[in-house]
């Protein structure tokens, strides 16, 4: 495990994180609501319900913990995260609207993804413990498999061109229709 993929991992699925979030909580809904569907009892219906319920309060908590290590960085680096992984800005945009030379541009993403890095490391979250964090999100393990097995352009392009939030969706409605 490498906590500088965790580190673009994490940056890459912050944006999905509200909209998986809400879906989650309509699957709940959803489920919650309706009586007998799948030949389910009550309590396998709750069981369901605190499951993916837990798995939300996971992705809340991985928003903050994004959140707070990005908010502890210099403008720049956080400009240069933001524009890279949030706004998923090609590199040209993002050098244009920072006015860097190309050199520059990806020294400093390189620097800004590691003093990231070194953040997630001081809030006491290693590579490890993300792993075990997040083991069981599908979703969040195939973008850092993407990470783990390509450049860092080529993975990003990849993470894009999947759609993460219906994977996400599909790996939560599973869960309900398990118990």
């Amino acid at each position: 495990m490498n906590i500088y993929l965790w580190s673009k991992t994490l940056l890459s699925i912050y944006s999905y994180l509200e909209t998986i979030t809400k879906s989650i909580d309509n699957i709940v809904l959803n489920f919650g609501l309706k009586n007998r569907e799948y030949g389910v009892d009550t309590y396998n219906k709750m069981l369901s319900m605190i499951e993916l319920t837990n798995k939300k309060i996971n992705l809340i908590n991985a928003k903050l913990l994004i959140e707070k290590c990005l908010c502890s960085l210099d403008e720049v680096s956080k400009k240069i995260l933001v524009l890279t992984f949030f706004d998923k800005a090609n590199a040209n945009l993002a050098i244009d609207v920072l006015n860097l030379s190309r050199r520059t541009f990806f020294r400093k993403k390189n620097v800004a993804i590691k003093e990231f890095s070194f953040k997630l490391l001081k809030e006491g979250f290693n590579s490890d413990r993300l792993y075990e964090i997040f083991k069981d999100e599908p979703w969040i393990m195939e973008v850092y498999k993407n990470y783990l097995r390509s450049d860092a352009e080529l993975g990003l392009n990849y993470i894009d061109s999947i759609n993460l939030i219906n994977l996400a969706r599909k790996n939560y409605r599973k869960i309900r229709m398990q118990y």
